[in-house]
């Protein structure tokens, strides 16, 4: 899974983190990475190879701040980290 620029995924970055746990249970399955790949391809397939990184990771940010703003959000991403850190 690599940007044809041979980019490969930052999964240290919160954003990407994020968006790569489809089902936010801490765990990363394959069914997740393909999501995760998928909406990569439908959200920044327009986006320029020299600003491709910034870009995902902006995007990723703002999926997690939309997270955030719905009802019960600051619980989810509490509950979310915590699970993740757990699974460690």
């Amino acid at each position: 899974m690599k940007h044809p620029e041979d980019y490969p995924f930052d999964f240290r970055h919160l954003g990407i983190l994020f968006k790569s746990d489809h089902n936010m249970d801490g765990q990363f399955s394959f069914e997740d990475l393909s999501n995760f790949v998928i909406w990569v391809q439908m959200n920044l397939q327009s986006v320029q190879m020299y600003e491709f990184k910034s870009e995902l990771q902006a995007r990723t940010i703002a999926e997690l701040i939309t997270h955030l703003k719905k009802k019960d959000g600051e619980r989810t991403i509490i509950s979310w980290v915590h699970v993740s850190i757990s699974s460690l």
